[in-house]
């Protein structure tokens, strides 16, 4: 075997053992990963699972929400009520 070629062998299996180092640390840390964000995991998934329970209400108080700002938007252009009396101290 040339010389040439034994540095090439040589290299090549420090190059795979610093891969296998690099993959065995990236497999540690997300373990550690997973095992920090496993709670709000957790959250996020409950959430998920409530979603469309959720969009209602969130929509139902979006729209009483309007409902009432608009009614206070034609007392105002009446001139039955004012921002003075809005405020709130």
């Amino acid at each position: 075997m040339t010389s040439k070629r034994r540095v090439l062998q040589r290299r090549k299996s420090v190059l795979l053992q610093a891969i296998a180092a690099e993959r065995e640390t990236l497999r540690h840390e997300a373990t550690q990963w997973h095992a920090a964000t496993q709670r709000l995991d957790n959250g996020w998934a409950a959430i998920m699972r409530y979603r469309p329970l959720l969009m209602g209400a969130g929509a139902i108080l979006a729209l009483t929400t309007l409902k009432k700002t608009a009614a206070l938007g034609t007392l105002g252009a009446q001139g039955v009520i004012t921002l003075d009396q809005l405020s709130v101290t």
